[in-house]
């Protein structure tokens, strides 16, 4: 793994997804360095077609839950996507989270076939260089610094 890529929505400035994830990875020991936000993943559709369109990653890995794991490979599937997921566990529980569910693979069924949607917002290219050569004596050398990202997107 060369990086995490953490897409979510933060539309309200109460409810920050990817912010949430950061803090709680950086808890867990990740470097910061080695995290790239993505807060333009309002749903799966958008962090999906984002990576590939706008971070420039056609092969990636999925956390979340088993529930959601379907649906983002369904979407991955059909937009030529290659990506594999990892489920982590949920609570049995959650009626809720299921009923919205079934909501949501209908909706992903009719964005894909019949509105042909595509995320909200994509935004210039941003590739998240993937290759790089670590120099011998660099310990905990990142992936990509969020400053290379915005250097790249002023050069674009």
């Amino acid at each position: 793994m060369n990086y995490l890529l953490l897409s979510g929505d933060n539309a309200q400035q109460s409810y920050n997804e990817p912010v949430t994830m950061r803090k709680d990875l950086i808890a867990g020991g990740v470097d910061p360095a080695d995290i790239v936000l993505d807060y333009a993943g309002f749903r799966t559709l958008d962090s999906i077609v984002r990576t590939r369109k706008v971070f420039d990653t056609n092969d990636f890995i999925i956390i979340t839950q088993r529930f959601h794991c379907e649906r983002a490979l369904f979407i991955a599937l059909h937009m030529g996507i290659q990506a594999q997921c990892y489920a982590v566990p949920s609570p049995k529980d959650m009626l809720s989270v299921r009923v919205r569910e079934f909501g949501a693979r209908f909706g992903a069924l009719a964005d894909l076939y019949i509105f042909k949607r595509e995320p909200r917002f994509l935004g210039p290219l941003v590739p998240i260089p993937t290759m790089h050569e670590v120099p011998e004596d660099a310990q905990g050398y990142p992936a990509v610094r969020p400053e290379q990202l915005l250097e790249l997107q002023k050069k674009r």
